[in-house]
C-alpha cells in the first residue's frame, strides 16, 4: 500500500501528510506500511534521546551554519546531516556531512594515525 495517493495523520504533531516513504519510515506492522510518527517527529524523538536536543534545535542549528558542514564547509540537505558530538561528555559540537563526520569521529579515536597518514601521502607523491 506504500505510494498510494492517501493522507496519514501523524500521532504525534498531528499533521495530515501524504502516505507515503517519504513523509513515514517504512514499518511491516502498521497501518498502510507506515509508521505512526512522521519522519520529523520520529528524527526530533531520536535526537533528544540520543544528544538531548529539544525538538527544532537541531534545525536552528542547521540554519546558524547556512546548511553548510561545519568542517568542510560544503552544503548538506537538513536530511542528510548528522550531528556531531563529544563522545565522553555527550556534548553537541555541530551539524557535519557523513564524510568529515567519520572522519572525525574515527581521528578522535585514534590521533596518532593524522601524521601517519600524512607521511604515507608524502612517501607516495611523485
Amino acid at each position: 500500500m506504500v505510494g498510494r495517493k492517501t493522507t496519514k495523520r501523524c500521532s504525534q504533531c498531528k499533521r495530515r501528510l501524504p502516505a507515503t516513504e517519504e513523509f513515514f519510515n517504512k514499518s511491516k506492522t502498521h497501518s498502510l506500511g507506515l509508521y505512526t510518527w512522521c519522519r520529523a517527529c520520529t528524527s526530533d524523538k531520536h535526537q533528544y534521546h540520543k544528544y538531548g536536543l529539544l525538538p527544532g534545535q537541531r534545525h536552528v542549528l542547521y540554519v546558524a551554519q547556512d546548511g553548510l558542514c561545519n568542517v568542510c564547509k560544503e552544503p548538506v540537505l537538513y536530511s542528510k546531516i548528522n550531528t556531531d558530538h563529544n563522545h565522553e561528555t555527550g556534548e553537541v559540537r555541530g551539524l557535519l556531512c557523513i564524510f568529515c563526520n567519520t572522519l572525525v569521529g574515527y581521528l578522535e579515536k585514534h590521533p596518532d594515525r593524522i601524521k601517519l597518514a600524512e607521511q604515507y601521502i608524502k612517501r607516495h607523491e611523485e
